[in-house]
């Protein structure tokens, strides 16, 4: 029982570390955000298959809130600030070239 209650927190937890590499570091869907789900869903079908409803039960809910905390925790940390573009583009387009279209 406890082995299985280690496999579905360490499949969880790698599952949420993938999703929050997908939303804030890779762009577009790639195979971090499909592994992402595949390790949420895997560790929450785990414990439904090996642990019983209620245990299912509690690992969606935990994992939900974790993946939910972790989220709001990241946007709100300054660490995110580190890894944004903050540079505002100055320049202008020349445009006297459409002048001479007409």
């Amino acid at each position: 029982m406890t082995f299985d209650l280690i496999i579905v927190a360490v499949v969880i937890l790698l599952g949420v570390i993938f999703l929050l590499l997908e939303i804030f570091l890779l762009p577009g869907i790639t195979v971090s955000g499909i592994a992402g789900f595949v390790f949420l869903l895997g560790g929450i079908a785990y414990a439904y298959m090996y642990m019983g409803p209620v245990a299912g039960n509690i690992s969606l809910i935990i994992a939900g809130l974790l993946l939910a905390g972790s989220f709001i925790y990241f946007i709100k940390s300054k660490s995110l600030r580190r890894i944004s573009l903050t540079t505002n583009i100055d320049s202008k387009v020349d445009t006297s070239d459409l002048n001479k279209i007409n």
